[in-house]
């Protein structure tokens, strides 16, 4: 089975895209044309990445939705900021029995797909805000957060996304949490 580095299973996080796009906007990848992060991809949560080639493929849609089915939907709750040594910057969800079981039932549904590709040994939920913001970029979305608070996420579903060569990610998949109908996304 291969994979490659474009393809993941995320959280997505539209609904907060009128708090983090003021950073993502900003934040431009390397690519040609230069592409705001904010327009390559919504606010989100890597889960599992890389994934499967072949993303609605019966197997690994079926093994989502599986791992899916047994998750509930829940609410996440934003109150702490953090950066990464490369500048990134991003918001850390409060701690969340939830979002942990969902983390375990994907990775023990998909034990050949390790996070990040097994880079890291332990995964640390983040939703990035800003790719090179450093502390100053941090210390504003710090100042944001307290003054948005509370800042939270309702959770109903994962999806399947690509990397396409223009720098933007398109979604193939969409799979409800605790087993309601799911869709297909063109």
């Amino acid at each position: 089975m291969s994979t490659v580095l474009d393809t993941a299973v995320l959280l997505t996080a539209e609904s907060l895209s009128w708090f983090t796009d003021k950073w993502r906007s900003r934040s431009i990848l390397p690519v040609d044309p230069p592409l705001a992060l904010s327009e390559a991809i919504p606010p989100h949560f890597t889960l599992l990445s890389p994934w499967y080639l072949d993303l609605t493929g019966d197997e690994a849609s079926g093994r989502l939705r599986g791992a899916a089915r047994g998750v509930e939907p829940f609410r996440l709750q934003f109150t702490s900021v953090g950066t990464f040594a490369t500048g990134h910057v991003y918001l850390r969800p409060d701690p969340s029995a939830e979002l942990d079981e969902l983390f375990a039932a994907l990775t023990e549904a998909f034990p050949e797909f390790p996070p990040y590709g097994g880079a890291f040994s332990d995964w640390l939920p983040h939703l990035t805000v800003s790719r090179r913001g450093g502390e100053a970029t941090a210390s504003e979305v710090r100042r944001e957060v307290e003054a948005s608070t509370p800042l939270t996420l309702d959770v109903h579903e994962v999806s399947a996304w690509e990397y396409l060569p223009s720098g933007r990610w398109v979604r193939h998949l969409t799979v409800p949490l605790g087993g309601e109908t799911d869709s297909a996304t063109p």
